[in-house]
């Protein structure tokens, strides 16, 4: 299987929380990874933010940025490009997207014909990529 991750599911790798044992198991069958570009950005400033607010000590920030940083040597990462830039905007226009959320789904997008799922967990993400017709697999919810 060939999926796709936003960075709202994504992190649920490196945050044990609800939904991680879905990640951990999407991760273990799938054939390739694909992550936007900005993926490893957002993972980070994630992290930092609970080093920030002492959600984690520094050990932890330092060990999750390393498996971040390793973990992005096997993900296919699809780069910011004209066609992943025209189709952010033509979404932004068509949703009133948010900024990152619009490189996400146009990263997505782009890619769509040859990913199977979109894993991901923020709202209206996914509400945006049902509308473009992808099939959404979200961590938190259970299987039917």
């Amino acid at each position: 299987m060939i999926f796709y991750f936003d960075t709202s599911a994504l992190i649920k790798k490196y945050i044990k929380e609800h939904g991680s044992e879905v990640v951990d198991s999407i991760l273990e069958k799938a054939d390739i990874v694909y992550v936007s570009k900005i993926t490893k950005i957002e993972c980070i400033s994630v992290i930092k933010r609970l080093l920030h607010d002492r959600a984690i000590n520094k050990a932890d920030y330092k060990y999750l940025k390393k498996e971040i940083f390793t973990d992005f040597n096997y993900f296919s990462v699809i780069e910011f490009n004209e066609a992943v830039e025209s189709k952010a905007m033509i979404l932004i226009d068509k949703y009133q997207i948010k900024l990152l959320d619009s490189i996400q789904l146009a990263s997505l997008l782009v890619m769509k014909d040859k990913i199977n799922e979109f894993v991901a967990c923020d709202i209206k993400l996914i509400e945006y990529a049902k509308k473009e017709n992808v099939t959404v697999n979200n961590p938190l919810l259970p299987k039917k």
